[in-house]
């Protein structure tokens, strides 16, 4: 007996059909060019994804840089003043130094783009793109509060990015899906939805000005404190002030280490 498919049957089989080539087609679209705008997209956000800022040769890679070894710099004098048990005790910063090849004035960009005055914020002129990235380690004199010992951070930041490429709000928000508001100061920010991986946390931010056509710089954030790990021993150790009070229960790092990866 010969089969026979109503109409409505087979338009849905034809729409299935498209979506499939046209997912299969994206898959297989050629990367961007290294060192274009879209290339730099799809690499942060790999990055944030992966959730790689604290490893160095892996944010190398996948921005294709030359990374010269960092020497640690303690920048709280020592021995430190811990008056405050609040006070800093250490805080190490790695500085990754590297210029990279593909950051500098493009015709995706516009170099010297006006910045408008707005609130505090003085106008100017966007200059030459700039690249720094660093790792933090610190402690605080006392590990009874809500700080982790150490507590883990790094910053990756694209500054005077207009003259590298033109990065408009609609483009990011249609990409990532963010927006937050206007500031007073005439500031706001398109920020990719944290990525909180269990053991740290991950952000990436666009920067604008009233007034100007393009972002003005990207923050690619990486924390300890923030990721599901953390969240838990802070609320467990909370619990465990409520029942038992603060002496009887350790720092909150003792809730890090025994919480289970």
């Amino acid at each position: 007996m010969k089969a026979s498919f109503s109409p409505a049957w087979l338009q849905r089989r034809a729409v299935c059909i498209v979506l499939i080539a046209t997912s299969v087609l994206a898959s297989c679209a050629p990367p961007a060019p290294v060192g274009s705008g879209p290339w730099l997209l799809d690499s942060l956000q790999r990055l944030a994804d992966e959730g790689a800022l604290f490893q160095p040769n892996r944010v190398a890679q996948v921005l294709d840089l030359r990374i010269s070894p960092s020497v640690p710099e303690e920048l709280i004098t020592q021995p430190p003043d811990c008056q405050s048990p609040t006070s800093g005790r250490s805080q190490i910063v790695s500085r990754y130094r590297s210029k990279p090849t593909w950051l500098r004035s493009t015709p995706e960009g516009i170099d010297g783009m006006v910045v408008p005055a707005g609130g505090i914020n003085r106008g100017g002129i966007s200059g030459d793109p700039s690249f720094t990235y660093d790792e933090t380690i610190q402690r605080t004199c006392s590990d009874r509060y809500d700080h982790l010992a150490p507590d883990r951070k790094a910053t990756l930041t694209i500054a005077a990015l207009p003259a590298f490429v033109c990065y408009q709000r609609q483009e990011l928000e249609q990409r990532f899906g963010n927006r937050e508001k206007l500031a007073t100061d005439g500031v706001s920010l398109v920020r990719y939805a944290v990525i909180n991986h269990d053991d740290k946390s991950t952000s990436l931010t666009f920067t604008f000005t009233y007034g100007a056509p393009c972002a003005l710089s990207v923050y690619l954030r990486q924390g300890v404190e923030q990721s599901r790990r953390y969240e838990r021993a802070y609320s467990k150790r909370q619990q465990c002030i409520t029942d038992r009070g603060l002496d009887a229960c350790g720092s909150v790092s003792d809730f890090y280490i025994r919480e289970p990866d």
